[in-house]
């Protein structure tokens, strides 16, 4: 038979080394209580770890639904915004019109209003020209 290799320890040559033994195959109560408490606090340390670790994904989980109801938020603002710029560009769009129309209506008017100040010299001036001739004939006449 071949000797073992170092590395082909099996597990429980490996224990024996760990776990000094008193007489015999007895570990010793105290022995005992140390390694159950280096095990107890190992335990403690890595459920620590755990719990540490699980915390700060829930925080990690809770900061990222902040953050997506925050830009939830204001993505909604930003919308409603939008939305009331464009309500207000009607709104000046439709007042341009009117006030466009308005003036095209002022415009109309005042040309309206010189043709028939112009229709009105044109009236007088021909009553002026019959009341003329009106003479004349009377002053022929006699």
């Amino acid at each position: 038979k071949m000797a073992p290799e170092p590395d082909s320890i099996t597990v429980n040559e490996r224990a024996e080394e760990k776990v000094p033994e008193s007489n015999g195959n007895e570990i010793s109560e105290e022995k005992l209580r140390e390694l159950q408490e280096k095990a107890d606090k190992e335990k403690a340390e890595i459920e620590m770890q755990m719990e540490k670790i699980l915390s700060e994904k829930h925080k990690t989980a809770e900061e990222r639904e902040a953050l997506q109801e925050k830009l939830d938020l204001e993505s909604k603002a930003r919308l409603e915004m939008e939305e009331q710029r464009m309500t207000l560009k009607k709104q000046l769009q439709a007042m341009e019109a009117k006030l466009i129309i308005g003036g095209e209506m002022a415009s109309k008017a005042a040309k309206q209003g010189a043709l028939l100040r112009k229709a009105e010299q044109d009236l007088i001036a021909k009553r002026e020209q019959e009341l003329l001739l009106a003479r004349q004939m009377a002053e022929q006449e006699e």
